[in-house]
């Protein structure tokens, strides 16, 4: 019987060596102050949510070109993709390439970068590249002597300016109107609109426009006429049948023609006697 009893308290004996404490931290998931300890749920990238383990999250914007990467990691100069701010990015350490060490790449650094035509790696604008990083060509604003140009006003430039849109100066002749001409016949030549110096033909401008029907300009000295609003005034019995006698400037003398005798012009210009007849005071006679 009593080998019975110290077996049935064994068990209780056991139990005795061990603390509250370690019984209860074996017996339960209760912390120190007894409250259940609970696990963080897991961060998910993506949810526009900043969580443990994330630097950024811009929900739907993150994109491997964006402030936010896909993996919630900040645009970083040298992570190999274009971010926002940087010219370029090559994933190297190297600074003397196309792309900076700051992910930046400017004009005139010896690479031609996006966006450039050309980088020579000086500012020389009379050169085959420009300060600009662009192709020389008229109509950019740059004088280029080299290639001939006399002027260049960029967008100002024009047919009827005083830089032309081939970068010459206008001139007098070019057949185009700048603004300091009043009309332009090409060639420096005289039309009915238009003088020699590309001036319009004006009566007592002291120049004969014969274009513009003009005979003369001032009082002479001409021949059998006088000068009446820039026109021949012949004598009597005298006409302006012939422009052969000119002078020093090319322009006609005056009315040199006797129509009184003259059997090619017989009482006015551009009036023949019949073959066989002559004329004799300004008429016809057999």
């Amino acid at each position: 019987m009593v080998y019975r009893l110290r077996v049935a308290l064994l068990p209780w004996a056991l139990l005795s060596c061990f603390s509250d404490s370690e019984v209860g931290d074996a017996g339960s998931s209760s912390g120190s102050s007894g409250e259940p300890v609970t696990s963080e749920p897991a961060a998910v990238c993506g949810n526009a949510l900043l969580e443990p383990g994330e630097a950024c999250d811009d929900g739907p914007d993150n994109a491997p070109t964006a402030a936010c990467k896909p993996d919630c990691s900040p645009a970083a100069c040298g992570d190999g993709l274009v971010g926002p701010g940087e010219a370029c990015d090559d994933a190297n350490a190297v600074d003397d390439d196309a792309c900076s060490n700051l992910c930046a790449s400017t004009c005139g650094d010896g690479h031609i970068n996006p966006g450039e035509a050309c980088d020579d790696a000086n500012d020389d604008d009379d050169d085959d590249c420009t300060s600009l990083c662009r192709q020389p060509t008229c109509g950019d604003g740059i004088l280029q002597s080299k290639f001939n140009e006399e002027c260049d006003d960029g967008p100002n430039n024009g047919y009827n300016a005083a830089c032309t849109g081939y970068c010459k100066d206008a001139r007098c002749g070019d057949g185009f109107v700048s603004p300091t001409e009043e009309c332009d016949a090409g060639g420096n030549k005289e039309t009915v609109d238009c003088d020699f110096d590309c001036r319009a033909p004006v009566c007592g401008d002291g120049k004969v426009n014969e274009a513009a029907l003009e005979n003369c300009e001032g009082d002479g000295p001409f021949v059998h006429a006088l000068c009446l609003t820039c026109h021949f005034a012949c004598d009597q019995g005298f006409g302006d049948c012939s422009h052969d006698d000119l002078d020093d400037a090319g322009h006609d003398l005056g009315c040199e023609t006797d129509t009184r005798v003259t059997a090619a012009h017989c009482g006015q210009c551009d009036k023949p006697c019949p073959d066989g007849q002559k004329c004799v005071d300004s008429a016809c006679v057999p």
